[in-house]
């Protein structure tokens, strides 16, 4: 019975370790928020770095507190959507590429950028 039990929990140990370690691969949400505000006398976005991990799942807001329709870009990641006066948006994609990436508005090239870093 004792080496029956011993095997037991030796089994037991090597799946706990098991799904911890594939635990370690996976995907951790991280929060953002971005803004598009006035940002040194004209409109873009803040905050002017958004920092994350690769293979963070980010779930990001955006929001609008100008009067006019904004656009809002990630390059590197296909997003492309428009942000309405006064409303957000939500986003959510993963952080699969290390890089620094640029955030614009696609409907007003003169606005100030922001940055995505992704380490």
């Amino acid at each position: 019975m004792r080496r029956a039990a011993r095997v037991a929990l030796s089994t037991l140990l090597a799946v706990v370790v098991a799904v911890g370690l594939s635990a370690c691969g996976g995907t951790q949400a991280v929060e953002r928020t971005v803004d598009a505000v006035k940002v040194e006398g004209g409109p873009g976005f803040l905050p002017l770095t958004v920092t994350v991990d690769k293979r963070n799942r980010v779930e990001m807001t955006v929001g609008n507190s100008t009067d006019a329709v904004h656009g809002f870009s990630i390059e590197g990641y296909g997003i492309q959507e428009e942000v309405q006066p006064g409303a957000a948006l939500e986003l959510d994609f993963i952080a699969t590429n290390a890089g620094t990436y640029k955030i614009y508005c696609q409907l007003h090239e003169a606005h100030k950028t922001s940055t995505l870093i992704v380490r």
